[in-house]
């Protein structure tokens, strides 16, 4: 009877024990391509940081780039195992760490003198706003807007300057780099900071997803702690560091 009961443990745990020996060799993550966090070329304070952190364990790190609401859909759907950028809460079924990735203050662009007196979020209430596609910032705003998606920063601004959005919503950065990428006068335009999110890396919701997670979160501790993660952030003059060290 205790043969038998021992038997039937072992068979149910037997798999747990497998997968905990099982070593995870190479992470795939994909994200929307972002200046000097996420290059396509592999470039960028993003990879670097991920790269760092996963090489601690003997992880490789393998990357793709894509529009962000595919990156989104790909590891929700298994095709991959994590994706960058995004903000709190954003799915309800993706593995968050504790930590973040980084942190996104939204801006919010508008034509010169669109705005006579800026009152933060209150001046968006009812206006058409529009940033990219798969962000729901309507989530994390606390007033009705008249929300609307682009598929690329470049397409959104050129929607403001035709009159179809009053206001585009993105990281400073972003929108400074894609003005000056697309030669477009920063001059016919106000920026005003709206919200501030931190920004994750967030994992498919299986068992290696939660384990990725876990060693993210144990191995940036430590890189916090040793400078190592300032380090990168200044390497690339980066304008926010939200982590204590």
């Amino acid at each position: 009877m205790l043969k038998n009961a021992l038997f039937t443990l072992l068979l149910a745990i037997s798999p747990v024990l497998a997968n905990a020996e099982e070593p995870i060799t190479e992470i795939n993550v994909v994200s929307e391509v972002w200046t000097n966090a996420t290059e396509k070329s592999g470039r960028g304070l993003y990879w670097d940081m991920l790269r760092l952190v996963y090489q601690q364990e003997g992880i490789k790190l393998n990357f793709e780039t894509m529009p962000y609401a595919r990156s989104v859909n790909k590891v929700m759907a298994n095709g991959a195992d994590a994706w960058v950028g995004a903000s709190p809460d954003e799915v309800a079924d993706a593995v968050y760490p504790k930590l973040p990735l980084d942190e996104d203050q939204y801006y919010a662009l508008y034509s010169k003198g669109k705005v006579a007196n800026w009152q933060g979020e209150q001046s968006l209430a009812e206006k058409r706003v529009g940033w990219s596609k798969g962000y729901q910032l309507d989530s994390y705003l606390k007033v009705k807007v008249e929300a609307s998606e682009f598929l690329k920063l470049k397409v959104g601004i050129n929607r403001l300057q035709s009159g179809e959005l009053d206001f585009v919503l993105d990281a400073r950065y972003d929108l400074e780099q894609e003005m000056q990428r697309e030669n477009i006068d920063p001059t016919e335009f106000e920026m005003q900071k709206v919200i501030v999110l931190p920004t994750f890396i967030a994992f498919a919701n299986n068992e290696r997803g939660h384990r990725l997670a876990a060693i993210y979160d144990k191995q940036m501790r430590e890189l916090i702690k040793s400078g190592a993660i300032r380090k990168l952030f200044d390497q690339y003059q980066w304008p926010t560091f939200p982590f204590e060290e």
